[in-house]
């Protein structure tokens, strides 16, 4: 049975937790993908309706937003637990394809054919246009993308749009080629030298928001806090999971508001937060052992502008309630057909307990 009192017993540190038994990421990384749906539904419903709290609590971010934080900070951390524990930079890069591309891909075949469903073109006219070509050609390495499909969702609040998500993938991927260079030339074996680097990094972007505030989206604003979890795992003994600092962040969090400090001092309270959800509050049990968080992700939007357009009518909570279930059904098949078994094809040791993506 949990002891919920211990939130506020002497803080353990990160490294007493990270690795070292049951924890909350797979299920915060669940509540964080179906936050992502819940966040997009009222830009894509015809029918607004409702408000979304995280919005009114924390001014210029969204739930979808949060929830990207928490994806960012968490994806930080544990990848680079996972180096620190397994340093082969060649099976750490192989590991993050195996993770992140099969699924993508079968989504983005799965976005094509959808749109097959959805173009004002005849079958002939959309599988010869160009735009489609361009579609899977610029999506295959999530560098350039694309997110149009032609003819497909004309008449949706985000016409032509399949997949609106991509973008924060694409950064993510980014970042991972960036942390594989960087196992190659050794700096993540070297602690202090890649704090140094990314703190140099840091203030040397954080110069430029005194002249513009970063927004909930700014790569780079990101970028910081997914280098901010790698440095609390290179460092974990250092890293204190305290119910206090929390609220001291949350306060200071708060209190920059209207400035252009807001928006940082918000997600470094948002990735600390996901890393006291997840490694100092008890266990809490999911109803399946899967890791459908990804599929979520990776299909809620899609789904999302299916039922959109065929049923206009519908609120921005009434497609967050239709298109849930349907996404995490199309998740669970991605998972139990195709992820985990290319996962289990030859068992990575590199590979986190919970995959960072």
């Amino acid at each position: 049975m949990p002891r919920w009192n211990t939130w506020l017993d002497p803080p353990p540190v990160l490294a007493d937790r990270l690795g070292r038994g049951p924890d909350n990421v797979r299920l915060l990384r669940h509540v964080a993908a179906a936050m992502v749906v819940v966040g997009h539904s009222p830009g894509l419903a015809w029918q607004a309706s409702g408000f979304d709290l995280l919005a009114v609590l924390l001014p210029g971010f969204y739930t979808g937003s949060v929830a990207v934080c928490v994806f960012f900070a968490l994806s930080g951390c544990l990848l680079m637990h996972s180096w620190r524990r397994h340093s082969s930079w060649p099976r750490f890069a192989l590991a993050r394809v195996r993770r992140v591309y099969p699924a993508y891909l079968a989504c983005l075949i799965f976005g094509v054919a959808l749109g097959a469903a959805f173009t004002s073109l005849d079958l002939q006219a959309y599988v010869a246009a160009p735009e489609l070509r361009e579609h899977l050609w610029r999506n295959l390495d999530l560098a350039g993308l694309s997110y149009t499909l032609p003819g497909v969702f004309e008449h949706n609040r985000a016409p032509g749009v399949i997949n609106g998500s991509l973008w924060s993938l694409a950064l993510e991927v980014r970042l991972y080629v960036i942390l594989v260079v960087l196992a190659a030339i050794g700096m993540l074996s070297r602690r202090r030298l890649l704090v140094a680097v990314v703190l140099a990094w840091m203030l040397w972007t954080m110069a430029g928001w005194w002249r513009e505030a970063p927004g909930h989206q700014d790569s780079d604003a990101l970028t910081a806090l997914f280098f901010a979890g790698v440095v609390a795992a290179a460092f974990p003994e250092r890293v204190w999971l305290s119910t206090r600092l929390l609220v001291v962040l949350g306060v200071v969090a708060f209190a920059a508001q209207g400035t252009v400090t807001a928006v940082p001092a918000t997600m470094l309270g948002i990735g600390y937060a996901a890393f006291w959800l997840a490694w100092r509050v008890p266990p809490l049990p999911l109803p399946w052992r899967g890791d459908y968080s990804y599929g979520v992700f990776l299909y809620g939007f899609p789904v999302q502008q299916a039922i959109a357009a065929l049923w206009p009518s519908l609120p921005s909570w009434g497609l967050s309630l239709v298109a849930l279930p349907v996404a995490l059904l199309l998740a669970a098949i991605s998972w139990h057909a195709l992820e985990s078994r290319v996962l289990a094809v030859e068992q990575s040791p590199v590979s986190p307990k919970v995959p960072a993506r």
